[in-house]
């Protein structure tokens, strides 16, 4: 039952049982009150149930005080454990504590009982709530670290003057450092000074932000130096780093190499230019033929402009004047993957006949 007290008591005398649940009535809250005078019983309720504490006499026909509490601490480790006797001294009991028990309770003065179990079942619960949070940050970090383990991408943080403070494995593989290295390193040490210009500016928007109530996410590229001193583009994602208490400790994201990739987005963008400059009419069309994209010459030549031209057949052309099946041998050719060479007679916008030679 919630918010229910489980207490389990080892008592053999029948008398001081029965001054103990006196006393255990005077607790403020529901109390569950279990109790036996033997190990195999003892077992039996500690197996069924855990309770939230046990009291126990020191001596009793089958064990004693010292074995009822290391059965105990063999299923937990955190329950507290009172004992609660008349037949030890001072210095037993002294050596019972330090032994591990959490009290000791002379059966003479009760009156202690209820604020001990009142204060130890406090420290328990703490214990409780302390390991729970431990639990869950230890749970947090495996994953993270898990996370990251598993990731190609550089995961990494900082604090506020961009001091590494933690990186994955995989900046290895970006700058050639293996993480004890990098660990502590500061930012202006494997980034370009163009670069630290574009992170320092960053670092102040993502702050900015911060300070005004929103926690946002960038994305941009930085030059970064590898430890042979060779350098490549970096593509980066970065937000603010906050500690357990929700203070603004620093950055942290990801970095991934791009300079493949921009290498490719260059070189498309030359192609690219070089196909809008062609003195050739240049045509893309999708698999049905139909136009996706014309070059400027093509409306120089033609007369349609690009918007006339998209989503329509390269027929719009036709002048009439090629033989029949021409167009039929043309497209079977092309369709098989071959390629077509050859002169044709097309037709301009305005009308106008035109011979050209064509690749198709």
């Amino acid at each position: 039952m919630e918010n229910t007290l489980n207490i389990l008591i080892l008592e053999d005398n029948v008398d001081d049982l029965g001054l103990i649940k006196r006393e255990l009535e005077k607790l403020d809250e529901n109390i569950i009150v279990r109790s036996t005078d033997n190990r195999a019983e003892y077992i039996k309720f500690l197996n069924e149930e855990l309770p939230n504490i046990v009291l126990s006499d020191y001596k009793l026909p089958d064990i004693n005080g010292k074995e009822s509490y290391d059965i105990l601490r063999d299923l937990n480790s955190d329950i507290p454990f009172i004992l609660v006797s008349g037949s030890i001294g001072e210095e037993g009991a002294i050596d019972l504590l330090v032994y591990g028990m959490n009290d000791y309770i002379l059966k003479d003065n009760l009156k202690k009982l209820v604020p001990a179990i009142k204060r130890e079942i406090k420290e328990y619960k703490n214990r409780l709530d302390t390991k729970i949070i431990q639990d869950k940050l230890i749970d947090s970090e495996r994953n993270y670290r898990l996370m990251t383990t598993n990731t190609l991408d550089t995961i990494w943080r900082t604090d506020k003057e961009f001091n590494v403070t933690f990186v994955n494995d995989a900046i290895f593989e970006l700058l050639r450092y293996t993480p004890e290295e990098f660990i502590g390193m500061s930012a202006n040490t494997f980034v370009t000074a163009e670069g630290m210009k574009t992170i320092e500016s960053v670092a102040k928007e993502l702050t900015e932000n911060y300070k005004n109530g929103k926690i946002i996410q960038s994305k941009f590229e930085v030059e970064q130096i590898r430890k042979d001193g060779s350098i490549i583009d970096v593509g980066l994602r970065a937000n603010i780093l906050e500690d357990d208490n929700g203070e603004f400790i620093g950055f942290q994201g990801r970095s991934v190499d791009i300079t493949e990739q921009n290498k490719i987005q260059k070189e498309l963008l030359r192609l690219s230019m070089a196909v809008e400059q062609s003195p050739n009419v240049v045509v893309l069309t999708d698999l049905s033929g139909n136009i996706i994209y014309a070059n400027p010459r093509f409306t120089v030549i033609t007369g349609y402009n690009l918007e006339e031209a998209l989503g329509t057949n390269p027929r719009i052309l036709k002048s009439g004047e090629m033989e029949d099946g021409f167009y039929m041998k043309l497209w079977e050719i092309v369709s098989s993957g071959k390629i077509w060479k050859g002169e044709m007679s097309n037709k301009k916008k305005d009308g106008t006949l035109y011979w050209e030679k064509a690749i198709i």
